[in-house]
């Protein structure tokens, strides 16, 4: 394998597993402040929901390295700027704390990097128009779909015994949690899919059909990523879970991992940390949650708009970059 396309793999695989170490704390801080699942047991349903979702489709990955950019536009080069561009943006928002999606990343870096090679002419704008809105929807249908998810729970256990209907939700927490992890590594893992296939087609190897060995280093790199991420103390999205009771976490759960499923199924490629902090603000809204910690919720919107136009100048400027070299 030539040092290019090796490198190009790597840098993929490596922004899965970053992907992944960014998303854990806030995922893994939903099921377990309030008290609803024992750490270990809430991370080995996230890694392994993570593995078994990263087998389910391979149509995020599709619309990533065919259907986003003209086909052939992309050189290795620019391939490999693009990627770097994405790791780079993810290692600085994972050292900063904030919440940052690697397809977000991703998709800045394959634009600047189409771009600086053959202009706009390289960018299929319809896929990108498609791809932009469900990035900018989702976050929005992740807080209708738990204000509307805590909405009817709070209408079902309506004259229910606080106390009996906590200790039920306690219960059945593992499977609003392990949907979320099968939507994460359904999302997450597809975005890596479709790096690797864009690499390997830069590198004349082909790309599809896909690999076997594509889709299970995509989710190893996932899976492996939450692993390692899950037990750092990161707070971006802590102080939006601090207050939620198990119903609470249960509802924002399976909210956000219901949307994650559907999108990897339709081929839309979306934010795992930002639709589950939507999902969250939806169920506070609904469940009248206090103690929303706004600040975090601004500085995570923030990081969400800045990615990719933040990704596609450094990857514009590093493809320039290595133009000269």
């Amino acid at each position: 394998m030539p040092e290019a396309l090796a490198a190009g793999v790597a840098a993929a695989v490596a922004l899965g597993a970053l992907g992944a170490w960014n998303d854990a704390p806030g995922a893994l801080a939903t099921a377990v402040s309030p008290r609803a699942l024992a750490p270990h047991r809430a991370l080995l349903l996230a890694v392994s929901g993570n593995l078994a979702g990263a087998f389910l489709s391979v149509r995020v990955a599709e619309t990533i390295s065919r259907r986003l950019l003209s086909p052939d536009s992309l050189p290795l080069p620019a391939v490999l700027a693009a990627l770097l561009a994405a790791l780079a943006w993810t290692a600085a928002m994972t050292l900063l704390g904030l919440a940052v999606s690697p397809f977000h990343a991703l998709l800045g870096g394959l634009v600047g990097a189409a771009v600086a090679e053959g202009g706009w002419s390289a960018v299929n704008t319809g896929g990108l128009r498609l791809t932009l809105a469900a990035l900018l929807l989702y976050p929005l249908l992740g807080g209708v779909a738990g204000y509307l998810v805590m909405g009817g729970v709070a209408l079902v256990c309506a004259g229910v015994n606080p106390h009996r209907a906590g200790r039920f939700f306690r219960r059945v927490q593992g499977l609003a949690a392990a949907l979320y992890a099968v939507g994460h590594g359904t999302a997450d893992a597809q975005a890596v899919m479709g790096a690797l296939a864009l690499a390997l087609a830069a590198g004349g190897r082909g790309g599809w059909p896909l690999p076997g060995w594509v889709r299970g280093a995509a989710a190893l790199a996932v899976a492996l990523g939450t692993l390692a991420g899950g037990w750092v103390a990161l707070r971006r999205l802590r102080r939006l879970t601090l207050s939620l009771q198990p119903v609470h976490a249960l509802a924002a759960q399976a909210a956000a991992g219901g949307l994650l499923v559907l999108a990897g199924g339709a081929g839309l490629p979306v934010s795992t940390s930002h639709t589950l902090a939507g999902a969250l603000l939806g169920v506070g809204a609904a469940g009248r949650v206090a103690g929303v910690g706004w600040e975090m919720v601004y500085r995570t919107a923030a990081a969400w708009i800045a990615t990719p136009p933040g990704t596609a100048l450094l990857a514009f400027c590093l493809h320039r970059l290595l133009g000269l070299m």
